[in-house]
C-alpha cells in the first residue's frame, strides 16, 4: 500500500494540544449573521442563447428575496452556472437548489459569478463527476459558512482557491471530505483566524497524499473531530 505522507508542521502540534477541549457548538447557526441587506443586481443568464453552441438546459432556478437575485442552471453539457447576488437559501445551513436535482449527476464543470453571498454551504455537494470549477468570479468576503462546500466531489482533482477572503469564516465543517485530491489546494491565502469548527475538514478523502497545512490560525478552533477520518 502506498505510504501517504502528511506535511503538517507546526500544525500538528497545535492541534495535539487541542483534542481536550470541550466542544463549544458551531457559531454559525445564529442566524443573525446573516446581511440584513445586500445590493442586488438583476441577472438574467439563463437564456437559451447564451448557452454555448448545442447546448440545452437540463435544469435552471432562481431564488429571489428583497436580499437575493440568484440564478442557476445546469446544461447538457454539463456545465453548473451559478449567477447573482445574495445567498441560496432562507439560512446559513440551506442546500443550493441545485443539490435537490435530477440533473446534478450531469455536472462535469462549474463556473460562479456571485457577490454577497454568506454561505457557501453544500454548494458542490454530492457532485460526483465535477471535474474542474471556475470560482473566479464568487466573492466570498462576507462567507461565515464554508461547510461541506466540495463534499463528495470524489471528481474533483484541484480547485484555484487563491483569491478567497476567509476572514469572517468561522465553519469549514466537512469542507473537503471525500474529494479525489492527491493533494490539497493551494491554501496559502486562507485566514482561518475565526475559524471554530475544523470537524471532517478532510474526511474520506481516500487519495490525499501530501497536506500542507502549516499556515493554518488554529487559534479559535473547538472542534477538529473526524478532521482526517478515514485519509
Amino acid at each position: 500500500m502506498k505510504r501517504k505522507i502528511l506535511h503538517i508542521g507546526i500544525f500538528t502540534y497545535v492541534f495535539s494540544m487541542m483534542w481536550a477541549i470541550v466542544t463549544l457548538g458551531n457559531t454559525v447557526s445564529d442566524n443573525s449573521l446573516i446581511p440584513e441587506q445586500v445590493s442586488v443586481e438583476e441577472v438574467d443568464v439563463f437564456h437559451e442563447d447564451v448557452q454555448p453552441e448545442g447546448a440545452t438546459i437540463l435544469d435552471s432556478g432562481t431564488w429571489r428575496t428583497s436580499n437575493t437575485a440568484l440564478q442557476w442552471s445546469i446544461n447538457s453539457d454539463g456545465l453548473l452556472t451559478i449567477s447573482g447576488t445574495g445567498g441560496y437559501g432562507s439560512d446559513i445551513d440551506s442546500l443550493p437548489l441545485w443539490y435537490y436535482s435530477d440533473a446534478r449527476q450531469n455536472i462535469t464543470s462549474a463556473k460562479v459569478n456571485v457577490t454577497g453571498i454568506w454561505s457557501t454551504y453544500g454548494m458542490f455537494r454530492g457532485c460526483y463527476n465535477l471535474k474542474t470549477i471556475d470560482l473566479s468570479g464568487l466573492d466570498i468576503s462576507k462567507v461565515v459558512s464554508m461547510a461541506d462546500m466540495f463534499s463528495g466531489c470524489e471528481s474533483l482533482e484541484t480547485v484555484d482557491l487563491s483569491g478567497f477572503n476567509t476572514s469572517m469564516v468561522t465553519d469549514m465543517s466537512g469542507l473537503f471530505s471525500g474529494c479525489g485530491f492527491k493533494q490539497l489546494p493551494d491554501m496559502s491565502s486562507f485566514d482561518t483566524s475565526n475559524v471554530t469548527n475544523m470537524s471532517r475538514m478532510f474526511a474520506s478523502c481516500s487519495e490525499l497524499e501530501t497536506a500542507n497545512l502549516s499556515n493554518l490560525n488554529t487559534a479559535k478552533v473547538t472542534d477538529i473531530s473526524f478532521m482526517f477520518d478515514s485519509c
